[in-house]
């Protein structure tokens, strides 16, 4: 019978407090490089079957029999004490690792296929079995196969690879962490892996970090307002209205407006091409007259109209989305240092119109992906980026349509925008940002779940509905990118 136990144990089980299905402790031969988040595995054999128990490491504990108080108020009090190298060899000095039980699997052995038989958190690990890192059989209890992998680095303290399936994200990705803690570096990361599988991808760059990356990958960069210009047409009346409510603060106005926007809109879709967004302000005279709005309401519709227009001249006649997904693949759209209410509008728009064609099925399904989420979703704001983003979350599965969205600022994020995604990435956060997040973390120990701040810059915890992660796993994202990171901070000084 093929035997799992390969590598070398770093430990074994010890009984200081019995093993349980709850908890167990490892004595280790080699503490090096054994961290808390960490997984294990405690192997035994019983009635010739070989058995593995998954634990996940809580914390580690130094253990120290001849330093005592008793002992140490003894050496103070007759100043006796051992030489450093014989006392160094005393018994009584180890340390100990306090793990929590995740899982539990019986493995046999048909005809060469390895078979896994997942058994749950119910058989506790036995006493002195032998502790080896976890290896890719126990991979298989705490995720699903993955059949189309998106490789994005390995479970800390292991070789084992962590990969994420591309269909898994349709339903949508939320990446978390502190400012350089790797979120815009795990986006490129992703980039690549998408553009392996060429599954097309459209991403937003406000800043211009993924314009190299983009040009390596063989995509395209598009300028927003300039090499690309969203149709306004695709917007609906509401949607147009949340858009202007700021230019056209009345009622009565911003009826006038939403009036005329629905009579453009219907003509523009009609036509051979759409109308350019300055015939709309023919459409909002037509409907103050129909409205009886008299002369200075009318000028006063019209100009606030057509100051938000020169304000936010970003739309147009589009592209060739079909032309340009099945070209290039990737396509970043980049916003040159925009403000806000620019990013926002340019967003939704770009959003809005993808998801119509999508609809209609005249584009391939694809992943957007946006920084600064908390920008764009904003919690207790309701905008058109909001409203647009919302739907995408709640209907882009069926649509085709995954959404990647990072964000440092998950307190400030709406709701929907963190738990909607069924797959979050998590890196450093502070205690501030992390409280909001406690829900979606409910596999990890209290002891686990207070380190999530402290977390080295590079790794994550990946959390995931059951379907797609049973465990939240700790992973060590891929240093090895062949993109250009776009992303670092410059040095103040040489």
């Amino acid at each position: 019978m093929k035997t799992l136990m390969k590598s070398s144990s770093i430990g074994y089980i010890a009984s200081d407090t019995p093993p349980s299905t709850e908890y167990a402790y490892v004595f280790l031969k080699k503490e090096e490089g054994i961290k808390p988040l960490q997984y294990l595995v405690a192997k035994t054999k019983r009635n010739g079957k070989e058995y593995g128990v998954i634990l996940r490491v809580q914390k580690i504990i130094s253990i120290d029999k001849a330093s005592r108080s008793a002992v140490i108020d003894l050496e103070e009090k007759t100043g006796l004490r051992l030489p450093e190298k014989l006392y160094e060899q005393l018994p009584g000095r180890y340390k100990l690792a306090k793990t929590e039980v995740i899982d539990a699997y019986e493995v046999s052995n048909d005809e060469g296929t390895i078979k896994v038989r997942v058994l749950g958190p119910s058989i506790p690990p036995e006493p002195r079995a032998p502790v080896y890192p976890i290896d890719e059989i126990a991979m298989r209890v705490l995720t699903k196969k993955v059949e189309h992998p998106l490789l994005i680095g390995k479970l800390v303290g292991s070789s084992v690879p962590v990969a994420l399936e591309a269909n898994d994200l349709l339903r949508h990705v939320c990446i978390l962490g502190g400012t350089g803690t790797g979120k815009s570096w795990l986006r490129g990361v992703l980039m690549e892996e998408l553009a392996k599988l060429k599954i097309p991808q459209v991403n937003f760059d406000y800043l211009g970090e993924y314009v190299e990356a983009t040009e390596q990958l063989g995509g395209i960069n598009l300028t927003l307002g300039e090499d690309y210009r969203p149709r306004l047409d695709m917007l609906s009346p509401r949607e147009f209205s949340l858009m202007i409510q700021n230019y056209v603060p009345t009622p009565f106005q911003l009826a006038i407006a939403q009036q005329g926007f629905a009579d453009f809109r219907r003509r523009s879709l009609n036509a051979l091409q759409p109308l350019p967004p300055s015939k709309l302000i023919d459409y909002i005279r037509a409907a103050a007259i129909s409205y009886n709005a008299r002369e200075d309401t009318l000028q006063n519709v019209t100009s606030r109209v057509k100051a938000f227009l020169q304000d936010f001249d970003i739309f147009g006649e589009s592209i060739d989305w079909k032309h340009y997904l099945e070209k290039y693949k990737l396509i970043n759209i980049v916003f040159e240092y925009a403000d806000e209410d620019l990013i926002r509008i340019g967003v939704a728009a770009t959003l809005k119109e993808l998801m119509i064609l999508r609809r209609l099925k005249k584009i391939p399904c694809l992943i957007t992906s946006f920084e600064e989420a908390h920008m764009i979703i904003p919690r207790g704001e309701k905008s058109i980026a909001s409203v647009v983003v919302k739907r995408l979350l709640r209907y882009g599965r069926h649509l085709g349509i995954g959404v990647i969205l990072i964000t440092q600022k998950p307190n400030s994020i709406d709701q929907e925008g963190v738990s909607m995604p069924a797959t979050k990435i998590v890196f450093a956060l502070s205690h501030d940002e992390l409280r909001y997040m406690r829900g979606l973390f409910s596999d990890l120990g209290e002891e686990i779940y207070r380190r999530i701040p402290k977390l080295e810059v590079g790794t994550a915890v990946i959390s995931g509905t059951y379907d797609i992660l049973r465990h939240s796993l700790y992973v060590r994202i891929r240093s090895d990118r062949k993109t250009k990171h776009g992303g670092e901070t410059p040095r103040l000084l040489p």
